[in-house]
């Protein structure tokens, strides 16, 4: 059948049936869904746009038609309640103006009108009277509640000052100094332990003379316990911070001063130790004792001043002196 050819009726045609691939399919319903839309959706949308704007300018129009009909609700009232009375007073039917009574139309409606503006007058009264009670009370209820806020605030004030000082508190206690007094004690310390003493890096040493000739405080320590007799005991930084300018303020031997002293000071770093050294110390004899009493002062970090106070009791025997602390005072802050 060429293109040409028109079928007259009644001609049958046969059905043919066309296999198509997946791109075809697509492209079929695709075809489909776009005429769909074309003659159905989109006019449908088009429809919907259209009762939206109305809607909403329907919308946007009433507060204005229900602001135009109360005014001219409240100009027809104001207009036409003056000609209202006048008819009714007027009117002999209308009760209580068909009463006989023995004043003019004009002195009536001048009493009712005041009767109504007494009445006016009252209800306004107890309107403002209302109004200044309900003020008062909002009043009251509002300055109870700022009062309230205010003392809230103040306690908050105090509680967050509080914090602020605790803190604070906290803060300093990392440069509280912290010192521990270490079990040992030497008496007559030979110059090979005083090098070694020097050499470690563990430890400090905080030298006090006692009576010594000024020209040997330029000598070496080890050279000095090697002429003068010494006593050292050790003393261990615990806490988080350097200790600085450790040194010794007072010392006292069976309650006597010496005659001449000179002391040095050290930092203490944390965790290490300080040998508390003391030369020229008093040789004594078996079964003797020794009370030695000795004040420090020392500063932490913040520049803070404290001093500790010890005590304690050397004696000696066959096998040696022993001593123990009857007094070792942690650091007391200086006023």
């Amino acid at each position: 059948m060429s293109a040409h050819h028109i079928p007259s009726p009644g001609t049958k045609f046969r059905k043919t049936v066309y296999l198509l691939g997946p791109v075809q399919e697509r492209r079929k319903h695709g075809d489909v869904i776009g005429k769909l839309r074309h003659k159905r959706v989109l006019p449908h949308i088009i429809i919907k746009l259209k009762e939206t704007k109305l809607m909403n300018f329907e919308t946007k129009k009433r507060p204005y038609i229900l602001i135009v009909i109360l005014i001219v609700s409240i100009f027809l009232i104001i207009i036409c309640i003056p000609f209202v009375i006048e008819w009714i007073l007027l009117n002999k039917t209308t009760f209580p103006f068909n009463m006989s009574i023995n004043f003019t139309e004009e002195v009536w409606f001048g009493f009712i009108a005041s009767y109504i503006g007494a009445l006016g007058t009252i209800a306004l009264g107890i309107i403002a009277l209302w109004q200044n009670k309900r003020y008062k009370e909002l009043s009251e209820k509002s300055s109870h509640d700022a009062a309230l806020i205010q003392k809230d605030l103040k306690s908050l004030s105090l509680e967050t000052m509080e914090a602020i000082e605790i803190l604070k508190r906290i803060e300093l206690a990392k440069y509280y100094p912290l010192i521990e007094r270490i079990p040992y004690t030497s008496y007559g310390t030979t110059k090979a332990v005083i090098e070694s003493l020097i050499e470690s890096e563990d430890d400090v040493i905080q030298i006090n003379y006692l009576n010594v000739d000024m020209t040997d405080l330029t000598e070496p320590i080890s050279e000095l316990v090697e002429k003068y007799n010494s006593y050292y005991f050790i003393v261990r930084n615990i806490s988080e911070k350097t200790i600085r300018n450790f040194t010794c303020t007072e010392v006292t031997i069976n309650g006597i001063g010496p005659s001449f002293r000179v002391s040095s000071n050290c930092d203490i770093p944390p965790g290490k130790n300080a040998i508390i050294l003391i030369s020229d110390f008093p040789r004594f004899l078996e079964g003797e004792v020794i009370e030695l009493e000795m004040k420090f002062t020392l500063n932490n970090l913040v520049m803070e001043r404290y001093y500790i106070e010890t005590h304690t009791i050397i004696s000696f025997d066959n096998e040696g002196p022993s001593s123990y602390f009857a007094k070792f005072t942690s650091p007391v802050i200086l006023e």
